[in-house]
């Protein structure tokens, strides 16, 4: 009869602990001037300004943010898009969609948002605003 009971308690315990707190995939990487890139789910990864321990505004950069690198002055972002999953049997599963390809570049001396910007107005506006070439786009996984 006790290892039913313990049984039931491991079960139960497993359950819950899913429900309570951060999943174990999600994670925070901290940015300069109080940015960080938030993943609270495998396709909800967006950039956002951190208001108070624990507490985070809007998006700035929104869903799914695939890439980022940043020094003082700027950080900036890939993100792309999502699509239904043609091939999933649950009809929310999203893919990622390689033709909506989205960059942002965040001046962060003049509180500026540039974006979204295709490839090359992206390449455009890093030269105008003088972003340093060692401000480069990194893999999320490398910076974790």
């Amino acid at each position: 009869m006790k290892l039913l009971y313990l049984l039931m308690f491991l079960v139960t315990f497993s359950i819950l602990q899913g429900c309570i707190g951060p999943g174990i995939s999600d994670f925070e990487i901290k940015l300069s001037g109080g940015y960080s890139v938030l993943r609270t789910e495998p396709n909800r990864v967006i950039i956002s300004l951190q208001e108070a321990d624990d507490i985070f505004g809007s998006p700035v950069v929104g869903t799914k943010v695939v890439q980022v690198g940043w020094n003082e002055d700027y950080i900036v972002a890939k993100q792309v898009g999502l699509k239904l999953d043609p091939n999933a049997t649950n009809e929310h599963m999203m893919i990622l969609d390689d033709s909506r390809t989205n960059f942002y570049i965040l001046d962060l001396n003049n509180k500026k948002k540039y974006g979204p910007l295709h490839e090359t107005s992206y390449a455009e506006q890093r030269k105008k605003l003088k972003v340093p070439n060692d401000v480069i786009l990194r893999n999320l996984d490398e910076l974790r």
